[in-house]
């Protein structure tokens, strides 16, 4: 089993949707169904779940972010210390 299927198991099992970066905000997230596409996890990725973009995704062409609270309504960063 490889490191990505680890993770990958580890949310489906905990009821996440996927991993987001602490630090960089909804520029930084990925689903289940992509995970990792980057280089690699880094050390600020965290389980998280889906939020619908509210505003200033749009114009990066996102429909969604991942944050750190399950219900959250807004974007990561309109969070006090995630932005």
């Amino acid at each position: 089993m490889t490191v990505k299927e680890i993770i990958k198991k580890h949310l489906i099992d905990n009821g996440y949707d996927g991993l987001y970066d602490s630090q960089q905000g909804c520029d930084c997230g990925c689903m289940i169904d992509d995970l990792i596409p980057c280089d690699g996890p880094s050390d600020h990725c965290y389980p998280g779940y889906k939020i619908d973009c509210d505003h200033h995704c749009d114009d990066r062409g996102l429909t969604h972010c991942i944050g750190p609270e399950k219900g959250q309504t807004k974007c990561v960063e309109d969070d006090d210390g995630l932005s």
